[in-house]
């Protein structure tokens, strides 16, 4: 019952607002001083305290990490030793392996005790750590050496019945010393301060130093040992010296002058001469020359070993530096911390000992004096037992308490005073009073005779002062038994009807008070009467009124201002309300929203107009229900014509409106989603358009179609297929805003409508893509129906419009093409509609059709790019279709083949190329030059599903008389996503023909090992985006590295695509790539170019 006020809203609650610093410092002010003056103590002192213990806690943290640090260099000491022992074991096991066991067999046993020692004494260093305090990745490194120390005894087993080889042994113990040395590089993160991080650093360099020469060893041992030359080692030797030579350096430059100076000294030996003319051996040495004899391998052992014991007592002493070093640092900082805490203690106790000195000689007195006045001030306080103290101290705490005893006594003399005054004037002020109020009074004495009557019980009976004083009150009753109620009431309130001076009756409510006397006995009565007469006839006339009120229609009495005064029952049958829940409060509690500020706007004009109104409103139940009223509103006017009441009077028309509101639904709203369908679509489409036109802002169409619905109609029915339909009608209503339209036409397409957009159509553009974005992710999110969870995508397309530029049927076909572009585009996309997507539509289809005619009129050609080996040497090419176009030119696989596999087409261009390449292997075979090539030929995917796909390769190749085992078929990672097994199937079905497989672009798709092992190729193929920054970006060199040693453990050939560059085709022949093409090597040509240019 939404009855306007004339003021809507009435007073806001008030707000809260910070206190401005103004009000701070007053209140400041007025806090006692004793406050203030340890509030001023108080903040210094916890300043000082924060500011100490901060000191404290810093340095206490610095002892820790030094502690925390010293026994990590203890640590590190052990790892040294322990690396040591594994190096040499190392090099002795390369040694022994490479000799296929012949040699140094016993030397091991010696080596493998002295390792074992040197263990021992690292897990007793560790286990005194608390690990439980290291960082995750210290964790990680502690495990993985301890793990990799209960592997060693079955690592000296394998070596020993030679069933490892000396590459994998020697990878184990580097990866176990790597390890310790990760341990030891943790320490740098626990340097503080220059001297420690210089030295910390010196020591890890020291050890990466020897490392490199212990690895050099072991290779050494090696290749002395071996029986091939194998020359990229030589080349991984030569980078570790070189290694050896950075850590070093870096030593020399981390480390003091004395540890360098030494190192210098150690090394001042005709022994590195030697080591540099043995490496030199190895790397002048041409293949097959014999300077493998086990003299030559003890004696490099030998001297790399003598190499090595010189870089371990440096080492040795480093370390005996950096524990000296950091046993000063923890001792200096934990002197700091007591020295810090003894201070802040004797500071503290100071302070203290001053704030209480205040407290005694300020604080307390000013306290007593304030408790004192405090105490005269009270209302109820007996000044004269106020007791004052320290008024005989001679300061101005003393004059302050001699005052205060002076103002006491005053005090004392001033309510002496008033007391004497008070008795004199209460009898004057009761009389006065009694004959000022509005109630009739008469005192009555005990004989029943009138002593006092005031104005106001004159003008009720109408009788004059004389007439009633010295005379008994008759006219209060109107028979005995009236008087003995009245006498009899006793202070009780009672009703009784007099007479007036005229004779006519009336009706008061009296109440009688008995006064007694000093004896207690009762000397007066007083009578206080209220004339009732006009309230009990308003009173029947409220009855009589309340039987209308109480009707069959709800009713609300409401004041000028909108405030309920009155509901009847009908109303709380209707709404829900109590009566003690609405009265007091306004109409608007009741608002549904459903209308406007101009409804109420024109509800006002009548009522001021008319004096009243008429019509349907919209209401709120108590349960939230919004509801149809049938409504009326009278103004209910005073005798000086301004409104005092509004009167509401209504019925509930919600049976009728939901009969209306079904026809109009099953008119105008799909029965399944409940959304608009289409032609409530177009009504509102319309009137969208035409407010488009009067703003001048745009409105935007996004039609949605659901991909693969169909599918899932045939596998899972269609009741699932109307679940989904609902609950994407549901999301769709919930992304979107309330003015926005949610429809569908029909089938699984759906049209968002969006009004009211940015009149900048870029801005507006902007708006609609956030809305289609914010739809997208809404559709994208798992669907839970009967049982399934579903996941179903949509395809969006968009167009912006502004006003009446473009008809409907316009606006609703660009918004379909640029939905099927974004179907065109992978599905589950958005695309905005341009003027320039028909023209592309056109273009597609016009594309469509050249190519099927294009095939049959001979426009396409296969050109061919070489692959080489690591020699340069031509050893096969791969074919690379062109199409002639007769208006285009040539025209690149980039610009249809996708087009082509989406329409299908892609199947028979791809049999006229597999059989334009077995008839290329035909011609090549009859020339000696080309005989070997091998052909590789891309296949799609969707041709590879084919049923037939089998036997038609193998008759292509009866038919042109091809050899297979030079025909390689080139296959994508797309592949592996459906049907593995089926590939799998046809693909050793082909190998058994002797046709071979490479595995196109690998990397950029979906890679899995499993399938990748299970998988019959002979090739896989590095994707140019590896290729082309594999000289700028070692995370992509990382990757190339990895595809080729992936390759090499599988059985497989790895060539490489793109290759332009020189330095990348040397990368790649360093790290064992045997296959290479690019434009490096040529371009895609025609077989004949080709042909001569291998020729040549």
């Amino acid at each position: 019952m939404d009855i306007p006020r004339e003021r809507e809203g009435g007073k806001k609650a008030p707000r809260s607002l910070p206190i401005d610093p103004a009000e701070m410092f007053a209140r400041l002010q007025n806090s006692p001083i004793g406050q203030r003056m340890m509030l001023a103590l108080a903040l210094p002192i916890a300043g000082f305290l924060v500011l100490a213990l901060w000191v404290v806690m810093d340095q206490q943290r610095v002892a820790d990490g030094m502690r925390h640090l010293h026994a990590m260099t203890h640590l590190a000491t052990r790892v040294s030793g322990l690396v040591h022992e594994i190096q040499r074991e190392r090099g002795l096991s390369a040694a022994f392996l490479s000799s296929d066991g012949r040699d140094f067999g016993e030397m091991q046993k010696e080596r493998h005790a002295s390792t074992d020692g040197q263990a021992l004494l690292f897990s007793q260093a560790l286990e005194q750590l608390p690990t439980e305090r290291f960082e995750p990745r210290l964790i990680e490194r502690v495990a993985q050496v301890r793990g990799d120390l209960l592997n060693l005894p079955t690592w000296r087993q394998e070596a020993a019945q030679l069933q490892v080889a000396t590459q994998v042994q020697s990878a184990r113990y580097s990866a176990l010393i790597d390890a310790l040395l990760g341990i030891v590089r943790e320490m740098h993160l626990m340097g503080n301060g220059a001297e420690l991080s210089r030295a910390i650093y010196a020591y890890v360099n020291l050890m990466q130093a020897k490392e490199m020469a212990g690895m050099e060893r072991a290779l050494g041992a090696t290749y002395f040992s071996a029986p091939q030359e194998d020359v990229s080692g030589r080349q991984v030797s030569l980078g570790w010296a070189e290694r050896q030579s950075h850590f070093l350096e870096q030593f020399r430059f981390f480390a003091v002058r004395e540890q360098a100076e030494l190192l210098q000294h150690l090394l001042a030996s005709d022994n590195l001469a030697e080591i540099e003319h043995l490496r030199a051996s190895v790397f002048m040495r041409s293949p097959g020359k014999a300077l493998r004899t086990a003299k030559m391998v003890s004696h490099w052992i030998d001297l790399t070993s003598w190499k090595m014991d010189q870089m371990k007592r440096v080492e040795d002493r480093v370390s005996q530096d950096l524990l000296d070093a950091t046993l000063r640092a923890q001792e200096a900082a934990e002197r700091m911390v007591w020295w810090s805490g003894g201070a802040t203690l004797v500071a503290l106790v100071l302070t203290l000992w001053i704030a209480g000195a205040l407290a005694r000689g300020i604080i307390y007195p000013i306290r007593r004096l304030t408790t004192a006045m405090n105490r005269l001030a009270a209302p109820d306080a007996r000044v004269d037992a106020v007791q004052v103290t320290d008024h005989e101290r001679g300061d101005e705490m003393g004059d302050m308490a001699r005052a205060t005893i002076v103002f006491r006594d005053n005090l004392v003399r001033i309510a002496q005073a008033e007391e004497r005054l008070k008795h004199a004037l209460i009898q004057r002020l009761h009389h006065k009073a009694l004959g000022s109020i509005a109630q009739g009074v008469v005192i009555v004495d005990a004989n029943d005779r009138a002593t006092f009557v005031n104005a106001a019980m004159c003008a009720i009976t109408g009788y004059l002062e004389e007439d009633v004083l010295g005379r008994p009150p008759g006219f209060l009753w109107t028979d005995p038994q009236g008087r003995n109620t009245l006498w009899d009431s006793a202070g009780a309130p009672c009703t009784l009807q007099g007479k007036r001076s005229d004779g006519q009756p009336f009706w008061y409510e009296a109440t009688v008070n008995p006064v007694a006397g000093s004896q207690g006995e009762a000397t007066h009565r007083v009578v206080v009467l209220r004339d009732i007469t006009e309230s009990r006839r308003i009173e029947q006339e409220m009855r009589i009124a309340a039987t209308a009120f109480e009707s069959l229609h709800g009713m609300i009495v409401t004041d000028a201002h909108g405030i309920i005064l009155r509901v009847n029952r009908a109303f709380t049958r209707m709404t829900g309300y109590m009566p003690e829940e609405v009265i007091g409060r306004t109409p608007a509690m009741f608002k549904s929203g459903h209308h406007d500020d101009d409804f109420y706007v024109s509800m006002w004009q009548s009522l001021a107009d008319r004096g009243a109104w008429f019509g349907e409103i919209w209401d709120r139940r108590k349960n939230g229900e919004v509801y149809p009223l049938l409504q009326s509103i009278s103004a209910v006017r005073g005798d000086d014509g301004q409104v005092t009441h509004y009167v509401a009077a209504f019925s509930d028309i919600s049976e009728r409106k939901e009969a209306e509101e079904k026809i109009r639904h099953l008119a105008f709203y799909d029965p399944l989603t409940r959304l608009p369908n289409r032609r409530l679509l177009l009504d509102r489409l319309q009137q969208a358009m035409v407010l488009g036109e009067r703003t001048g802002n745009h409105g935007a169409l996004l039609f949605i179609d659901l991909d693969e619905f169909k599918s899932l109609n045939d596998t899972l029915g269609h009741d699932v297929g109307d679940l989904l339909l609902v609950e994407v009608a549901r999301r769709l209503q919930e992304a979107i805003r309330a003015s926005d339209t949610a429809a569908r036409l029909g089938g699984d397409e759906f049209v968002v409508m969006l009004e009211e957009l940015s009149a900048d159509a870029s801005e507006a553009a902007e708006q609609a893509r956030r809305v289609g974005e914010k739809v997208l992710v809404t559709l994208n999110q798992p669907y839970h129906l009967a049982g399934h969870e579903l996941r179903s995508t949509p395809s969006i397309g968009l167009t912006l419009f502004e006003g009446r530029k473009a008809t409907i049927d316009e606006l609703m076909r660009q918004a379909d093409l640029a939905m099927y572009q974004s179907k065109s585009a992978g599905r589950n996309a958005l695309h905005f509609f341009d003027p320039q997507m028909q023209a592309a539509v056109f273009q597609r289809v016009q594309l469509d059709n050249d190519l099927r005619s294009s095939l049959e009129q001979g426009d396409f050609r296969l050109h061919y790019q070489p692959q080489v080996d690591i020699h340069g040497k031509v050893v096969g090419a791969e074919a690379l279709l062109r199409w002639h176009h007769p208006r285009r030119g040539m025209v690149l696989p980039g610009e249809f083949i996708a087009l082509a596999e989406e329409t299908g087409f892609i199947l028979p261009l791809g049999q006229w190329v597999l059989e334009t390449a077995c008839q290329q292997l035909v011609e090549w075979s009859e020339n000696e030059t080309t005989a070997a090539w091998i052909l590789s030929v891309n296949v799609s995917a969707r041709q590879f599903h084919e049923p037939e796909f089998v036997e038609s390769v193998l008759k292509r190749l009866r038919t042109t008389g091809a050899q297979p085992s030079r025909l390689r078929l080139e296959l994508t990672e797309s592949l592996m996503l459906r049907d593995v097994e089926e590939v799998i199937a046809k693909m050793e079905q082909l190998k058994a023909h002797g046709i071979g497989f490479a595995l196109d672009d690998f990397g950029t798709g979906y890679s899995s090992l499993t399938y990748l092992r299970r998988l019959p190729l002979d090739s896989l193929k590095i994707d140019r985006s590896f290729v082309r920054d594999i000289l700028t970006d070692p995370n992509v060199a990382a990757i190339a590295r990895s595809i080729v040693v992936l390759a090499r453990d599988l059985g497989l050939t790895v060539v490489a695509e793109g290759v332009e560059q020189t330095g990348q085709f040397e990368f790649l022949v360093g790290q064992g790539c045997g296959g290479y093409q690019g434009y490096l090597f040529g371009r895609p040509v025609p077989a004949q170019e080709l042909r001569a240019s291998a020729s040549s």
